[in-house]
């Protein structure tokens, strides 16, 4: 059975309402709101800065503790000074460039760090170019929205992120789902997708497109890896592309934490990779790798690219940065930090299997439920949006930065915690989590 793509919405999304006579557009929109407060989902900002001494940090993406870690800042401002400041000296530059870029890169905005920057990233990840997106929403949604035809296919996993399902709904493309890491049902999809193109090829020839899988290394609601080796069998088989968010992957995995997909990066399907520099980085923006063609298209097409002001010169600066870092970790600090991640990730499964054993032995009526992960990702799947929302409460005021992830965002009965451990997190923290839980 297919997945219908439409799923629902978050903010923002679709509802139905039957307005009243004199009814304004206000009005109108506090009803929603109401409505979204009666089902306990409506979203606020926090009236305060969750950080402080006594927090414990289980829902932050720093997942290296980059943007923490005083050892680190001071080897990326070591590079940032010498790649940026020594380079503005050279050119007799008498005030270095703090300020913003003025326009967009297509505009006044193509400044020498911005291009640096993406020889470098382009080099690390073994591709022929980069492309500098200020968000991981806009490098997903530019991409998607302007690459496929109507003549192409999209075939994403259903747990994509939803800046790239939104980027297939600005698409042209026909789009199909297959269940999440389920071979068998995206193999049914590219069976049928060949199907339909060889019917075509002699009365349509023209109308012969493309197909594109669509997946990300690693989910950030389940904490899993796509079955990389598999996919791309399947990709050869039907003559498919790949293009991969590897958002949570960058900095954490990999032999320099270049991430799942880069043994790949040659593979004549691997169309496009997309990393994000507000999780492992601790940082901010995205990047898009792949062929030079690739890249002067998305620079011609992409709108999220094309009328977007580029980033500061000193961020580009900091992100060439930060890859130096990576790629020249001789003192092996950023090592460490992956090798303490990894125990407590395996600390903490071992703690949530002990909890689940003794919740059973008890016969608590809440049956809570841990996925499996190998990653920094874990998710305590609770159920129900006002209990799930009642636990963040509790564990909140105790101090334990968590997040409640409610339906619709995650299917109705999956409500959760989803939890993100670090390297700097430690065993008596998780254990104390636990306990309190």
């Amino acid at each position: 059975m297919d997945l219908p793509f439409s799923t629902p919405l978050e903010a923002g999304g679709l509802f139905t309402s039957s307005l009243g006579a004199g009814d304004i557009p206000l009005n109108h929109l506090k009803k929603l709101l109401d409505k979204r407060k009666e089902d306990g989902l409506l979203r606020a900002l926090p009236n305060f800065h969750a950080f402080t001494p006594q927090s414990i940090d289980f829902f932050s993406n720093d997942y290296l503790g980059v943007a923490q870690n005083n050892q680190i800042l001071a080897l990326i401002q070591e590079k940032l000074e010498k790649n940026y400041f020594e380079n503005n000296l050279k050119s007799n530059k008498n005030v270095l460039h703090y300020g913003g870029a003025t326009g967009s890169r297509l505009i006044s905005g193509n400044i020498p760090e911005a291009i640096q920057a993406e020889k470098y990233i382009a080099t690390f990840h073994n591709a022929e170019n980069s492309l500098i997106f200020s968000t991981g929403y806009s490098a997903n949604v530019g991409l998607l929205a302007c690459l496929a035809t109507e003549n192409d296919y999209y075939v994403s996993d259903q747990l994509i992120h939803a800046s790239m399902i939104d980027g297939v709904r600005l698409s042209n493309a026909q789009k199909l789902r297959f269940r999440h890491n389920d071979m068998a049902h995206l193999e049914t999809h590219l069976q049928n997708i060949q199907k339909n193109k060889t019917k075509n090829l002699e009365k349509n020839p023209e109308k012969i497109g493309f197909t594109y899988i669509l997946i990300e290394s690693i989910y950030s609601m389940d904490g899993d890896v796509a079955p990389l080796s598999e996919i791309y069998a399947l990709a050869e088989k039907y003559d498919a592309y790949l293009i991969i968010d590897e958002a949570h992957a960058l900095a954490v995995y990999g032999e320099k934490g270049e991430g799942f997909a880069h043994k790949y990066a040659q593979n004549s399907h691997t169309f496009a990779r997309i990393y994000t520099f507000g999780k492992g980085f601790g940082s901010h923006g995205a990047v898009i790798v792949g062929s030079d063609i690739l890249i002067s298209y998305l620079i011609n097409f992409a709108r999220s690219f094309i009328y977007s002001t580029a980033l500061l010169p000193s961020h580009y600066a900091y992100i060439e940065a930060t890859y130096a870092v990576l790629n020249e970790d001789f003192l092996g600090i950023l090592e460490k930090e992956r090798q303490k991640l990894n125990e407590n990730i395996a600390f903490f499964q071992e703690k949530a299997h002990y909890f689940l054993e003794k919740n059973q032995k008890n016969n608590l009526e809440k049956n809570y439920q841990i996925l499996p992960s190998n990653t920094a990702i874990q998710t305590l799947i609770i159920g129900g949006n006002m209990e799930t929302k009642a636990v963040e409460t509790h564990l909140r005021n105790k101090n334990f930065l968590v997040k409640a992830i409610l339906s619709p965002t995650v299917p109705q009965g999956t409500e959760r915690l989803r939890l993100c451990l670090h390297s700097f997190n430690t065993f008596e923290q998780i254990e104390s989590f636990f306990e309190e839980l």
